[in-house]
């Protein structure tokens, strides 16, 4: 089942990746789109999706790497799984920074996510990254977790391939 909120983010990747007014006309902004895999504890996977921006800070510097506001949409499909509770799909959107040295990327955003699950219990969450990124592809660990600041939530770990344009 395909919800609004999924189509709008489909949509949206898609207007980034064919439009080159994004390029254009705000020159600062990088798009990204990745795909992969998110894995429960039990061993069933979905299909992860995100959309984002970063955008450099210049002047923000710190042990040899740059940072970066990262502004991603992020979307975990639903389960066929025993667990009732990880049947719903999962929306989030996330506003934080990114730090890169080298290849080397690490990240963390505060996020609002839309549904909860056994493994997303609350609206507020965030996104931890650790990855490795070239000039157009990238390979990122992410988790989206609410840290148990209200409530047990054991989180989604998403395995991600992303595209920069």
């Amino acid at each position: 089942m395909k919800t609004p909120l999924f189509r709008c983010l489909l949509a949206s990747a898609l207007a980034l990746l064919g439009s080159p007014l994004v390029a254009q006309e705000v020159p600062q902004w990088q798009g990204r789109f990745g795909a992969g895999t998110t894995r429960a504890l039990e061993g069933d996977r979905s299909l992860s999706v995100s959309v984002g921006l970063e955008r450099s800070l210049p002047g923000y510097h710190w042990a040899g790497g740059d940072f970066s506001l990262d502004l991603g949409l992020y979307s975990l499909r639903q389960r066929n799984s025993d667990d009732p509770e990880l049947d719903d799909d999962v929306f989030a959107a996330a506003a934080g920074l990114r730090w890169r040295r080298g290849i080397w990327v690490l990240g963390f955003s505060p996020a609002i996510a839309t549904s909860r699950t056994s493994a997303i219990s609350g609206v507020l969450q965030f996104v931890s990254t650790a990855g490795l990124r070239g000039e157009h592809i990238g390979a990122m660990l992410q988790h989206i977790s609410n840290g148990s600041l209200h409530g047990r939530n054991r989180g989604e770990t998403m395995l991600m391939l992303e595209l920069y344009f």
